[in-house]
């Protein structure tokens, strides 16, 4: 169930947005909408862009690319197509096309954290390492890594704009009226929390008792596959720090990760197993057991979540 839009870290990404967060109900009007037009033969390039689409969508012209983007970037379109994803999820008989479950929020900000073209958000989520920040900092760190990465760093007030729209995406601000404190559903998952120090906020590190443990598992071991693909161990270190890993893509600590891996590495009884021999922490891959099967299996259990619950 995890995809990742395409990837081109030739063009980092810091707009598009039009500074508006994710909004609930966007992403099954645009699956709608382009739904519609492909099967009547047009464009789906065409439906954000056509003088229809103010009309259709109900929203502004900046909205209107707002909403294009967000569907590029969590996955529901790519390359003007609709994901597999988009039809599982978004389809009216599809899993959760209105958003209902938090399996998807999940998915969505999986999508968002683990591309390295949305710099701000890959940075934020992979590669910060402290505790509190403000805007300033934030913005100062975004630009030494873009310098340190070989990226053509964005203007100042593109980043300001970029980094606004992240924490209006991720964080509920109670000073706000009703309708923009909810303005994302993202805010749900609570990753980002404000702090009583004028302009400051953290990010939420710890338990998330949301997060499915079929997702978890599923990410586990599409990050193992993408790292150490050979190897039969992957230790809780790779798991806690290491860019694309689980912990920091969710924003689990060690005692979280811990904890959620011994509450139900059982389910993989003979082919995964949690050691810790000689003060060293890992999983390993028993038997004939591939990271692939694994895959596929959560992926299966992922399903079984949404049928379930829903």
């Amino acid at each position: 169930m995890l995809t990742k839009p395409q990837q081109d870290m030739k063009r980092p990404i810091f707009s598009g947005h039009e500074t508006f967060p994710l909004r609930y109900g966007w992403l099954k009007k645009s699956y709608n909408a382009v739904l519609h037009a492909t099967m009547q033969g047009f464009d789906a390039k065409d439906v954000f862009s056509n003088e229809a689409a103010i009309s259709e969508f109900g929203v502004g012209k900046n909205m209107v690319s707002s909403m294009r983007h967000w569907c590029n970037m969590t996955g529901i379109l790519e390359e003007n197509q609709l994901t597999d994803f988009a039809h599982a999820v978004f389809a009216d008989e599809g899993f959760d096309p209105w958003m209902e479950h938090p399996m998807t929020l999940w998915i969505l900000h999986y999508h968002l954290s683990s591309n390295p073209q949305l710099v701000t958000y890959y940075w934020y989520f992979n590669i910060n390492n402290n505790l509190n920040l403000d805007r300033k900092t934030f913005h100062n760190e975004v630009m030494e890594y873009c310098l340190k990465e070989g990226l053509k760093p964005p203007s100042p007030t593109t980043l300001k704009r970029d980094i606004e729209c992240l924490i209006r995406l991720y964080m509920f601000k109670t000073t706000q009226n009703n309708d923009d404190a909810i303005e994302s559903p993202l805010t749900e998952l609570e990753l980002i929390t404000p702090l009583h120090k004028q302009g400051y906020f953290a990010a939420n590190r710890g338990a998330k008792p949301t997060l499915p443990t079929p997702l978890f598992w599923e990410a586990v071991f599409r990050f193992w596959a993408s790292v150490a693909e050979s190897q039969k161990t992957l230790s809780l270190g790779m798991l806690a720090y290491q860019a694309l890993s689980p912990g920091r893509l969710f924003l689990l600590d060690e005692n979280s990760l811990i904890e959620r891996i011994y509450d139900s590495v059982a389910s993989f009884k003979g082919q995964v197993e949690w050691s810790e021999t000689a003060g060293l922490k890992q999983l390993e891959l028993k038997g004939q057991t591939t990271l692939e099967a694994l895959i596929q299996m959560c992926e299966t259990q992922v399903q079984d979540v949404y049928r379930h619950e829903i």
